[in-house]
């Protein structure tokens, strides 16, 4: 009966936490919902192009820029150590964004040639913008860690507004500068989100993050050796794998349609960054203390499993059968072939939206070796098919629909696995996780 009250009590606490990362969450994708018909007025299907590529840039850095050491934040015991592995993360940011741009001097005239004199100059945006994934990434971990998860959502809505405002303010002021509204409204959006994270951290830790200590920091950073050893080979992958659509578009179906499954992306995404984060972190925090405590995090593997599967099932069966008519509807008729786009990745986003906040077991039980080879399999998988597919059936619908095959294969083989691990410790985990 105790036994039976204390899981009650503990559900109605994720649920709780959960609920307060949707409510920021909600306010965030209503306003770039809200803002998108305007957007995509604003802007053409090839400005949206060259603001994808922007996005790729940013992301694909994004992935190395902390060591994914702020991946480890949430796991030591203490909160001394998690705070070393936060300066950790902010030292690696602050030098790899440094030979960033040191790089883009020594570099800037094969760049610009690479992708164009007239769309480089987003170029110089990105060690800062990258600055800023690396410090919002680091404080965010540390924020989830403390179970701060107002402050996460109220830093979300904030973020979305600034970019939306900036946008939509740009695409008025600089009607004539093409994709740069889009591009600079982006980064202004992440710089803002990043110092709120740095002013109100230093403001409520500063006792705690003072003095950290360079051998400790030195300890934390062998201890947690396994993550930039594996995790960001992984995680490279990861990103070439599902931006793979973009440079196949780009090379044999023009920006266009590169346009259009950037706006297919930003839709079907809004499902991941409304709901899916927001279980995410909490059931990052919540599995790694149960690890920790019982060699097991089964009971909320199980719960978080059943709430996503229930969530998405209905709306992606609708959306499977509206879906062109919806975008025409929504973001004009010139948009209708995004629709397309969008019934063709559905099963992917839907296998991804399941899976993706529960992969993270892979991490909690140190499985990131077996996670590099299985990407290394899906590279293989993914060569091949494009590869056939541009010689046997070379139209940007068998690309996007051999694409959303392959990857929603490999997030159902993540899901069985991640289950089986959740059952407890078949080896050492990573590392004694906080309770």
């Amino acid at each position: 009966m105790l036994s039976s009250l204390r899981q009650r009590l503990q559900q109605e606490g994720f649920l709780k936490h959960v609920a307060t990362l949707m409510t920021g969450t909600t306010v965030a994708q209503a306003i770039m919902l809200l803002a998108a018909p305007v957007l995509t007025r604003l802007y053409s299907p090839e400005q949206f192009g060259l603001f994808g590529l922007y996005t790729t840039a940013v992301g694909f850095l994004a992935i190395v820029v902390t060591g994914k050491y702020d991946l480890a934040i949430l796991l030591p015991a203490e909160d001394r150590d998690a705070a070393r592995l936060v300066w950790l993360s902010l030292g690696i940011t602050f030098s790899l964004c440094l030979l960033m741009a040191l790089g883009l001097i020594v570099l800037q005239q094969p760049l610009q040639q690479l992708i164009g004199g007239n769309h480089s100059n987003w170029l110089w945006l990105l060690p800062l913008a990258t600055a800023a994934q690396g410090i919002y990434l680091t404080l965010n971990a540390w924020n989830n860690r403390l179970k701060r998860y107002r402050q996460i959502a109220i830093n979300r809505a904030a973020q979305s507004l600034s970019i939306v405002g900036s946008q939509l303010g740009l695409g008025w002021l600089m009607a004539d500068k093409g994709s740069q509204g889009l591009i600079l409204g982006s980064f202004f959006g992440y710089l803002l989100a990043a110092l709120w994270w740095s002013v109100t951290t230093w403001r409520s830790d500063s006792a705690l993050l003072r003095r950290p200590g360079l051998a400790g920091i030195r300890a934390q950073a062998h201890q947690h050796a396994d993550l930039p050893r594996y995790a960001i080979a992984t995680d490279l992958l990861s990103y070439v794998f599902f931006q793979m659509p973009i440079a196949v578009l780009t090379s044999f179906f023009g920006v266009q349609a590169v346009g259009y499954y950037s706006l297919t992306q930003r839709v079907l995404g809004v499902p991941m960054v409304f709901i899916a984060s927001s279980v995410g972190d909490v059931f990052r925090q919540r599995a790694s203390a149960d690890y920790a405590q019982r060699g097991e995090c089964l009971d909320i593997f199980r719960s978080t499993f059943r709430n996503l599967s229930l969530l998405v099932i209905a709306p992606a069966i609708l959306l499977a059968i509206i879906a062109p008519d919806l975008f025409a509807w929504i973001f004009g008729e010139p948009w209708r072939d995004a629709g397309y786009y969008a019934r063709i990745l559905l099963p992917m986003f839907v296998c991804k939206f399941v899976t993706n906040p529960l992969s993270y077991v892979f991490l909690i039980t140190g499985r990131q070796k077996l996670d590099l080879i299985l990407h290394l399999l899906m590279l293989g998988v993914l060569a091949a098919g494009m590869s056939w597919v541009l010689h046997a059936w070379r139209t940007e619908y068998g690309v996007l629909a051999v694409f959303s095959a392959a990857y929603s294969v490999m997030y159902v083989v993540y899901l069985i696995l991640s289950w089986r691990f959740a059952h407890g410790r078949a080896s050492a985990p990573l590392c004694e996780a906080r309770s």
